[in-house]
């Protein structure tokens, strides 16, 4: 199965995203939100960590930059907490909506051991169990994923579009402010930046302003709603070019990142010679399936706990796929063994 990232993305990105993102890439289909794996309690194995039913992974309350907050004003079918933040000022600022400074406190606190799992920080934006803003989702949220078809290949995709859209936000959210003359006493101590807010938060109690809301609304004090329309309008007319013109290295160094993360997830290299790794388990299920546990548990063919132990770091893998075929009757290939070592089941025979 396969999807283009802009598949993934909110809709105004393919006004001005570059090509990579029309590129074909693997549907995460470990990782459904709509039936998560991840709030099925089971005892198969004691130390793996299951998400709250109530929140699943949204334990996280994202900052929404000024443009994609727009879209959800535009787009929106009923009315979510975003409309009622922006109609009453809190929560909201010429850069996007933002959680509060306890908000970030509560996030950095059960960062990494409870994500996921303690209630009391669920997503207010979420709606009898799912995203009201779905479809305009930011940069954090449309990118993270509890389990990665392409394993440790498919985490480092994931984690370079994250940033390059975290770069995006940034700069859009900013220029929309610049070209809709807010206030730069405001911009110049702000950021859309999820990470560098917690920082805040969590060392300095948060970015403390002393601005009134004139000073930082400038003439949108009493247009909040309109602010933040024209902010998608703006966006919504960028080109590919223009976007890269407004920090052209740093873009590079983003966009670049990406594409060799692609290319090594698209057309990776599988070492000649792989070691079962001891630190897997290996659970029974039924007669046909069986789990197996590193990080996560996949349930795969159970022929293959047969299979996988004669991977013994001497023996390469082309030796394997012949006595797999003529011991065992199963057709393995090289794409296998590589989702195998992908999900760390098959590790390098040495820490290198």
């Amino acid at each position: 199965m396969i999807t283009t990232l802009f598949q993934q993305l909110p809709h105004i990105y393919q006004s001005f995203l570059p090509d990579i993102f029309n590129q074909h890439i693997p549907v995460e289909q470990y990782a459904d939100c709509s039936n998560c794996n991840m709030c099925k309690p089971t005892t198969i194995v004691e130390d793996q960590r299951f998400f709250s039913p109530v929140t699943k992974c949204c334990t996280f309350k994202p900052i929404v930059p000024n443009y994609l907050v727009g879209g959800i004003l535009i787009d929106s079918k009923k009315p979510t907490k975003i409309h009622t933040y922006v109609d009453i000022g809190e929560k909201i600022t010429p850069l996007g909506y933002f959680p509060s400074t306890k908000e970030l406190q509560d996030y950095a606190a059960i960062i990494p051991d409870k994500f996921g799992m303690d209630d009391r920080v669920q997503c207010e934006l979420l709606d009898d169990g799912n995203c009201s803003i779905w479809q305009h989702r930011n940069s954090i949220c449309s990118t993270y994923f509890c389990h990665y078809f392409k394993g440790f290949h498919g985490k480092q995709f994931w984690e370079d579009v994250r940033d390059f859209l975290q770069f995006v936000e940034e700069t859009l959210s900013a220029y929309c402010c610049m070209m809709l003359d807010i206030p730069v006493h405001y911009l110049k101590q702000s950021t859309t930046n999820f990470f560098i807010n917690v920082q805040e938060a969590t060392q300095h109690n948060g970015r403390i302003s002393k601005l009134t809301d004139a000073d930082m609304w400038g003439p949108w004090e009493t247009k909040r709603d309109s602010f933040f329309k024209e902010c998608h309008k703006i966006c919504s007319n960028l080109t590919t070019n223009d976007v890269m013109s407004l920090n052209p290295t740093t873009y590079q160094v983003k966009i670049s990142a990406l594409e060799d993360s692609l290319k090594t997830m698209q057309t990776p290299l599988i070492p000649p010679t792989l070691l079962f790794n001891p630190n897997c388990k290996i659970i029974d299920f039924d007669e046909t399936q069986t789990f197996f546990y590193v990080d996560r548990l996949i349930k795969l063919p159970a022929i293959l706990q047969h299979i996988v132990k004669l991977f013994d770091g001497k023996t390469t893998n082309q030796q394997i796929i012949s006595t797999a075929s003529q011991s065992y009757d199963v057709d393995m290939d090289n794409h296998y063994i590589l989702h195998l070592y992908q999900q760390n089941i098959l590790i390098l025979p040495t820490s290198e």
